[in-house]
């Protein structure tokens, strides 16, 4: 008994004595990371059931450790405290205070909704409808220069009012990881990254509170389920709180974006854009009829313009909404505005949550200035013993002239679960089994999760009235601007077979960039887009000329694939769209040819110009004599041409035979210039300049070796030897540097502006693996292995990023900062290290080149070239399986009629007679060699499977 009264009295002075301050609950002191489960490997994929992923924890780093969800869909659970571990600590230029070291995951529907979530809770809200904006940005920079603005918490964070507690204070519980105290958060709370959806699961004595926040596709909304588990002996009435802090947070272009260039140049930025919501306002609406509350946001700046109207920044932003969703369930009470639940800027868990609150119909006049306006909700929700009461939240956008009631309303009436939603994704992703092979089954996960990730990534633009998928990165969530206008034509590449109608929007927004006929500079594209309608050139980039070249081939391949040759008469109006012109795709096609001939022309050599750059920013800069857009050549461009404008030519002959013709010649003549001038007799030059001299001497650059093999314009020992160079000097664990000094005098790093020497960048490492893939199956397998995350995570467990995303290029293993992302004047990508979409389209390209599907203007043609003839690759719209002894698929087209058949025998049919099978029917077919020919007649829109055995 006198033991226990001492124990008493020591807590009692530790919290309450005079000298004794209290612990600091954020103080990382103490903090131990936990031990991790020792890993398990990935087991075997079956091909007879590429969709059932296996257990597989490879490439999980220190952060967390890859698992398997209720669905058998790929989950990351995080088992550090990001706060306090080296894990989630990566260089930045940027000073401590604004360093990111919050770990990220997209949430998104493929349809226009994209959310970030932050493991420390908390979600951003993302929109490229009306310019690049977030409505609801997890801002926590205090800065120092305007203390009034208070850290802005984002969407989806949930409290629970224990209305057993005793004080105020201690009623109001939060489920915020950010908000738990460092001693006891892990224990206190898992976290989940899943497909289409976050999840944390947090212990509250006798209650366990699971959320998962998931989009509804097509409804622009969140839902949040809370679900509340009793665990205890009696029956618990508890207040849940759903709040969303609306931080109209809105990105105009800024050029710079390091802080190498300058200490405070990122602040400086901030500020501008925080300062820049003081010239909005905002009404928020609570309907206690209908269960909504809204804030719709106005604009009272200078220099008003209409919706329609080109303009940096979106003057008419859409209007947030958050409801409760089941039937019957009524709010008793409702706050708007960050004042009615905190005095001052701290945001601890408010107490106020736990008082008498009103639910009565009122809107309140917010200025925008500090952002005070929120949305936040309680219910009250009882809970028997021993049993779980799950409620919904749904947090949504419409436009400016939109309705929130009925957004709402309509998400009700879809009445989502997240379970169930998450399975959905089941029929949109890509599987793939390839069993026997090294880092199989880390790659039927990463398939499927990066697959999920590029759909999720996908925004809407309302001004060219599309669907897209676009850069992301840094490029989009800090600089504000996405492009550039070519890798859109890489990201459609991706979605072939995944979401054809997203990569038609994709090809189709970047032809709406295209300079309206009428205009001086009619058929040019810009550099990127950027605000409403509007675009950069990046000071010196007008005339950027990989997309004049991307944009034919990629459109042709789309048209190929898809079975969509309608696609080539779609009306997509020019830019501005104020001027009222528009053309059909293929006029957008000629009208691209033409600007390509007679403004951009041939360079040095007669070799197409190089433009003010091709897809490598700051190429020309390299020169070290004159090198002008009109004298310069690109071998990359030319290389371009020679490798897609064969399919371009056959797609647009039947409609356009004089572009088609025009298509041909220019492929014919830039090959063989390519073969006289480009080729040194060791390797093939990136360009030239104004005097026929190479351009970048003593650089050795990948994409001019790999992309002639590509093309299929080399012969066996020269590809051989092309490869070899590139497995000498340029590949790496984690995929191929795409600039190496092949000088040993020269400086180890590019200058400003310049492609950066030693970098891996995966857009590029797909075109290797497809080349790789050409010469030996089992170089292809390995190519493809080495350029994924898993293999990055690997190499660098260390790095928070390059796990579950990436940024689109890392330093290479032998730099100063091995395996992180790049970081220079310009753009530091250090600072926002995921989601930049090459990450995972780059994978989704090289598998289809290892499966050996070639789309053709007739058909397919079909050589895979998996180090295994057992196999099998299940993308939502095309099949493909083999044995031995059989090879099969399946594809559905967007348009219908004859496709033409071609397919590669495996060993067990190269000789004997063959049975070719389409949809349950015996069809005639032809040997031809090492191959089989035959005919399918389609139906628009309705599967068709083949198969061929004995």
């Amino acid at each position: 008994m006198v033991a226990m009264k001492r124990v008493v009295f020591v807590v009692g002075l530790v919290a309450c004595g005079d000298n004794v301050a209290p612990p600091d609950p954020g103080s990382c002191a103490d903090y131990v990371r936990p031990a991790r489960p020792a890993s398990a490997g990935c087991l075997e994929p079956s091909a007879a059931e590429p969709w059932v992923l296996v257990p597989c924890d490879t490439g999980s780093a220190e952060l967390g450790v890859w698992t398997l969800d209720d669905a058998n869909l790929p989950a990351y659970d995080l088992l550090v405290d990001e706060r306090c571990d080296a894990a989630a600590i990566a260089y930045t230029p940027r000073s401590p205070d604004r360093a990111m070291r919050d770990p990220l995951h997209v949430v998104g529907d493929g349809f226009g909704t994209v959310a970030m979530a932050h493991a420390g809770g908390g979600l951003d809200l993302y929109m490229q409808d009306r310019g690049h904006a977030w409505p609801v940005h997890v801002d926590p920079w205090r800065d120092e220069d305007d203390p009034d603005f208070a850290p802005q918490l984002g969407a989806a964070i949930g409290y629970i009012v224990d209305n057993n507690a005793g004080s105020e204070k201690d009623r109001v519980r939060s489920t915020r990881f950010a908000d738990l105290p460092v001693a006891t958060a892990l224990a206190t709370q898992r976290r989940r990254f899943g497909v289409g959806y976050v999840e944390t699961v947090t212990e509250l004595g006798a209650l366990t509170v699971t959320r998962r926040t998931y989009a509804v596709p097509d409804t622009r909304a969140l839902v949040t389920d809370v679900a509340i588990e009793n665990r205890g002996a009696q029956e618990r009435t508890v207040g849940v709180v759903e709040l969303d802090d609306v931080n109209w947070h809105q990105l105009p272009v800024e050029l710079v974006t390091s802080d190498l260039l300058a200490p405070s140049l990122t602040r400086d930025i901030d500020r501008r854009r925080r300062a820049l919501a003081a010239q909005f306002r905002h009404r928020a609406r609570y309907d206690a009829g209908a269960r909504v509350a809204s804030i719709a946001t106005t604009y009272a700046g200078p220099d008003a313009v209409g919706p329609d109207a080109v303009a940096p920044f979106d003057q008419h932003p859409a209007t947030l909404w958050l409801a409760p969703l089941d039937d019957g369930v009524h709010p008793d009470a409702a706050w708007l505005a960050e004042g009615e639940l905190w005095d001052g800027t701290e945001r601890t868990p408010p107490a106020r949550a736990a008082r008498d609150g009103s639910a009565a119909t009122r809107e309140v006049e917010l200025p925008g200035e500090h952002q005070p306006g929120l949305l936040a909700l309680r219910i009250q929700v009882t809970v028997p013993a021993g049993r779980t009461v799950v409620r919904r939240f749904g947090f949504g956008v419409v436009p400016a002239d939109g309705d929130p009631v009925a957004a709402a309303a309509a998400v009700r009436a879809q009445r989502p679960e997240g379970t169930a939603e998450a399975s959905r994704w089941r029929d949109r992703i890509v599987w793939a089994a390839v069993p026997g092979q090294p880092g199989a089954g880390a790659l039927q996960r990463e398939v499927a999760w990066s697959s999920y990730s590029a759909l999720a990534l996908a925004t809407r633009d309302a001004y060219h009235g599309t669907r897209l998928l676009g850069q992301g990165g840094s490029y989009k969530w800090i600089h504000g601007i996405d492009g550039a206008i070519g890798d859109y034509a890489l990201f459609a590449e991706a979605l072939l077979f995944v979401d054809p109608a997203l990569a038609a929007d994709t090809l189709a927004l970047s032809l709406a960039t295209q300079r309206a006929p009428g205009r001086g500079d009619g058929g040019r594209y810009p550099y990127a887009t950027t605000g409403v309608g509007d675009f950069t050139d990046m000071v010196r980039y007008d005339l950027r000329s990989d997309a004049y070249f991307l944009i034919p081939s990629q459109v042709a391949r789309y048209v190929a694939t898809a079975r969509d040759a309608a696609f080539l008469d779609r009306r997509i109006a020019y830019w501005p769209r104020a001027d009222g012109a528009s053309g059909t795709v293929l006029e957008h096609l000629a009208l691209t040819q033409r600007f390509a001939d007679d403004t951009l022309g041939v360079g040095a050599h007669g070799l197409v110009a190089m433009g003010t750059n091709d897809y490598a920013d700051g190429v020309l800069q390299t020169a070290t004599e004159p090198a002008t857009p009109a004298g310069a050549s690109s071998t990359f461009n030319a290389w371009l041409l020679a490798g897609g404008f064969d399919v371009a030519a056959d797609v647009v002959a039947p409609r356009d035979p004089a572009l088609a013709a025009r298509y041909r010649a220019l492929r014919a003549d830039q090959l063989a210039r390519l073969e006289q001038h480009a080729w040194n007799g060791r390797w093939y030059e990136r360009g030239f300049v104004d005097s026929g001299n190479p351009l970048g001497t003593g650089h050795l650059y990948l994409e001019p070796q790999v992309l002639p093999i590509v093309a299929g314009a080399v012969p066996p020992e020269r590809r051989a030897q092309l490869l070899d160079l590139v497995r000498t000097h340029m590949d790496t664990r984690i995929g191929p540097m795409t600039v190496v000094p092949i000088d040993p005098s020269l400086p180890p790093g590019g200058g400003v502006d310049e492609p950066q020497v030693g970098g891996v960048w995966p857009v590029a490492s797909a075109w290797l693996t497809e080349a790789y893939a050409q010469e030996d199956p089992a170089l292809g397998w390995d190519s493809l292995v080495r350029n994924t995350l898993f293999a990055h995570a690997e190499a660098f467990p260390h790095l928070w990023y390059g796990v579950t995303s990436g940024p689109d290029s890392y330093y290479g293993p032998d730099a100063e900062r091995p395996g992180e992302a790049d970081a220079h004047l310009a753009t530091a990508l250090t600072d926002y290290p995921v989601f930049n979409t090459h990450a995972h389209t780059s994978v989704l390209r090289a598998l289809v080149a290892v499966a050996g599907i070639r789309a053709t203007a007739a058909g397919y043609a079909i050589a895979p070239r998996f180090p295994t003839e057992t196999f099998a690759v299940t993308w939502p719209r095309f099949a493909l399986r083999g044995t031995p002894d059989t090879i099969a698929g399946s594809f559905t087209p967007v348009g219908g009629g004859r496709v033409a058949m071609r397919v590669r025998l495996p060993s067990g049919l190269a000789i004997g007679p063959l049975t070719v099978v389409v949809d349950n029917a015996t069809v005639p077919a032809t040997r031809d060699g090492a191959d089989v020919t035959f005919a399918i007649d389609t139906t628009a829109g309705v599967a068709a499977g083949w198969s061929v055995s004995r």
